[in-house]
């Protein structure tokens, strides 16, 4: 993902990146060591009952939830949920995933809709209900998820024609490359990584 975002970076106008994953940090930082920013919550009583919630419901955030918690950290005081749809239709993402992405992370991946083992859809709205009932951020949605009624306000209309940036060479996929490593091959390391794992738990346990 780096990589590719490596490759068009003159497109994009990247001033930070965040992430809470130390994996995803360490890999980042090859490529946007500079641009990093620690991720934060807004004060410690958000970052404690995040904490909660995730242990109450035993999953974790999806990306989308940690974008929304890493901006209102930042200091937002009102947040666009565009795309966010809790699932509610068979396309996982807002575009097709690339052969090389598909590679890496499954060929189903585009319709394979929620990785229940690592998250759960009523984890991210009590996140998000939490933020609402605060009172110092207002989330905005774009679409019309039942979900997302109780927690958010229609956006308003901004009017006047769509916003259109043309990008020189657009990514269509991921680099087919990260570093040394094909992205073929880096699926068969992440698929040993998980056999490994999953023996040694199979032994402690």
């Amino acid at each position: 993902m780096f990589e590719t975002l490596y490759r068009c970076r003159n497109d994009y106008d990247l001033r930070g990146w965040s992430s809470h994953n130390p994996q995803v940090i360490r890999a980042g930082r090859r490529r946007f060591a500079q641009s990093f920013q620690p991720m934060r919550y807004r004060d410690k009583m958000v970052e404690q009952a995040v904490r909660q919630l995730i242990v109450r419901h035993g999953r974790h955030p999806t990306t989308g939830i940690y974008a929304v918690l890493m901006a209102h950290g930042m200091g937002a005081e009102q947040i666009l949920l565009p795309g966010m749809d809790f699932y509610g239709t068979h396309q996982r993402y807002p575009f097709s995933p690339g052969p090389h992405y598909r590679d890496l992370m499954g060929q189903d991946l585009g319709r394979r809709g929620l990785d229940a083992h690592l998250h759960d859809l009523d984890l991210d709205h009590a996140i998000l209900q939490m933020l609402q009932t605060r009172g110092d951020l207002q989330l905005l949605r774009l679409g019309d998820s039942p979900l997302l009624r109780d927690v958010s306000d229609p956006a308003p209309d901004r009017g006047g024609a769509g916003l259109e940036q043309p990008r020189v060479d657009p990514p269509t996929d991921w680099a087919s490359w990260a570093g040394p490593y094909p992205i073929r091959a880096l699926k068969v390391l992440r698929r040993g990584s998980a056999a490994l794992r999953g023996l040694k738990e199979r032994i402690l346990f």
